[in-house]
């Protein structure tokens, strides 16, 4: 009956890994290309891919495994906890490579497997070795993998290990006798949660493989979801399961929030607050009378409650992407204060509230990482405050551009950054720079503030850091005769603006230079024909619409 009710032809939100119900987001498509590309050439080494429990590593891989060819043999383990001799027995099981119970030795077992993978090189075969939960191998097993991986025959080396793992795993490989390891890892991929636009397409792709046509889940719903799954596929499926179910058993048809937020509370034992109750508990150091104030509007500080999960548009071409606050959360400096800019007194002078208020959070942004933060997840990602930096974007295909600038310069870019500013002591703070759109609006620590251009100028040092879309393999920049997937997003972009002067090739020739050439004339750069970063910065505000951005034009 719960099928027919919903039509469905089988329950749409199983737990269990299944490859029809793989929703391919831009995160795991990256991820999926970077063990498939992994395998191109048949060199040996490490390559990892790391995520969260239930972000969807296992899937990635299961797909990953389908397309292998039969030219490839694999080793699968899936429990690594084991001592380094039983490591290498299932090595040997999983390659069935046959051994004597009186061969239970480290060196007689290393060399049956030295014996196997220079036969599979013989006959141009791949050996691969993949590991899940790697994050249970103890170091020595690590050193053991690592002697693998340097078995040689004819210059080349002949086993590749996969190593898929939490997040420990990339802790583990930072321990210092595991530094030479961790350098010689060639490709490695970390698995993030989905964004509320991934959430929704998630959703609608299960239930639509399901057969069900029915609009079962709501905007509001979809909200609610976002904010209690943290963009986590398992738990995804957990809360939508059981608020399908509760729904069923009220005889609705369409998930409301409310069911969604009460079975997520259930399934992750949260007591549920009220808003006041959510709006206060931030702020118990701010003074009672301001609190009061803000809730009913009648104060010019706004004090922001933690961040928001609704999506908003900021304009007329902005695509849906999840906010850290909503436009009415919003703290403005007075026109008193801004006319104390004019005058060249310090902000605040004139209206103590916002200097304690600004004193207050500036306090905790001395250190660049909570702005790092809150720059990330303008591009869609939640992460701990400590693995905010520029060595985690690169791992998400994000890249940092850190140099000095004016204001127009950061429009003509038009990428949100973090910014370096100075309190009125001169002392430097970080903020996110968020938006330009009727003032300068900056995020600092948990606020949002909206000030004069003529107040941010005169607080910021020029110094900024922000983040750009790479494309896959790249590394400092294209030129002619290069090749690889970064020169074919390079010339798939340049076609798509150029439709008639460029096929797109994975090879950067002479065709493909003019064309850059040409795109660098257009966007007042220096025409060399190179793709450096704020060339290729300039290529995805054409064609990557999706992304965050400063300003936006109709």
């Amino acid at each position: 009956m719960y099928y027919d009710f919903f039509g469905l032809r089988e329950n749409p939100f199983s737990i269990v890994p299944a490859p029809d119900y793989f929703y391919l987001s831009e995160r795991h498509e990256q991820a999926l290309a970077h063990l498939m590309y992994s395998l191109q050439g048949g060199t040996g080494g490490f390559v990892l891919l790391t995520g969260e429990v239930g972000t969807g590593k296992t899937i990635v891989c299961r797909t990953w495994l389908a397309g292998l060819s039969e030219q490839t043999s694999l080793a699968y383990i899936i429990n690594p906890s084991v001592s380094e001799i039983e490591l290498l027995e299932t090595i040997c099981d999983e390659f069935a490579i046959p051994y004597q119970s009186d061969q239970d030795d480290l060196k007689t077992l290393f060399e049956l497997i030295t014996h196997y993978l220079h036969q599979n090189h013989y006959q141009q075969k791949h050996s691969v070795l993949l590991i899940d939960e790697a994050q249970l191998l103890t170091p020595l097993s690590l050193e053991l993998l690592k002697l693998l991986t340097q078995i040689e025959l004819d210059g080349q080396k002949l086993l590749k290990v996969v190593l898929i793992g939490q997040p420990e795993l990339l802790a583990l490989l930072r321990k210092e006798s595991l530094l030479v390891l961790a350098q010689g890892i060639h490709a490695r991929y970390h698995l993030l949660p989905l964004n509320y636009k991934e959430v929704c397409l998630y959703v609608a792709h299960r239930l639509q493989v399901a057969g069900c046509r029915l609009k079962v889940f709501n905007r509001l719903a979809l909200k609610e979801l976002q904010l209690h799954s943290k963009g986590i596929p398992r738990l995804i499926n957990l809360i939508c399961d059981q608020s399908m179910l509760a729904a069923f058993a009220k005889g609705q048809h369409q998930v409301s929030a409310k069911i969604v937020r009460q079975v997520a509370n259930e399934i992750q034992g949260i007591r549920h607050h009220s808003a006041l109750q959510q709006l206060i508990q931030p702020y118990r150091a701010v003074a009672f009378s301001c609190i009061a104030a803000a809730i009913i509007g009648s104060s010019i500080i706004t004090l922001t409650p933690p961040a928001s999960q609704q999506p908003i548009k900021i304009g007329a071409n902005d695509s849906w992407f999840l906010p850290l606050f909503n436009e009415q959360e919003t703290i403005k400096i007075s026109a008193q204060s801004k006319q104390a800019v004019k005058d060249g007194s310090p902000v605040g002078s004139n209206d103590n509230r916002e200097a304690h208020y600004l004193e207050s959070i500036i306090t905790n942004s001395r250190s660049p990482h909570q702005a790092m933060k809150n720059l990330y997840k303008l591009w869609g990602y939640t992460l701990a405050t400590e693995r905010a930096d520029c060595h985690t974007g690169q791992i998400v295909g994000l890249r940092c551009l850190r140099d000095t600038a004016n204001l127009e310069q950061l429009k003509t870019m038009n990428h949100p950054a973090v910014v370096k500013m100075r309190d009125t002591n001169q002392q430097p703070y970080y903020a996110t720079l968020a938006k330009l759109y009727r003032g300068v609006e900056l995020l600092v620590d948990g606020s949002h503030i909206r000030v004069s251009e003529s107040w941010f100028n005169a607080h910021w040092t020029g110094e900024y850091t922000l983040l750009w879309k790479a494309p896959l393999q790249f590394k400092e920049y294209l030129k002619r005769g290069d090749q690889g997937l970064a020169v074919s997003w390079l010339s798939e972009s340049l076609s798509l603006l150029q439709s008639n002067n460029v096929t797109i090739t994975d090879h950067f020739d002479l065709t493909v230079e003019q064309a850059l050439k040409q795109f660098q004339q257009q966007e007042q750069l220096i025409p060399d024909g190179i793709a450096g970063t704020k060339t290729l910065l300039q290529l995805n505000l054409k064609v990557r619409p999706e992304q965050p951005r400063l300003v936006f034009t109709n």
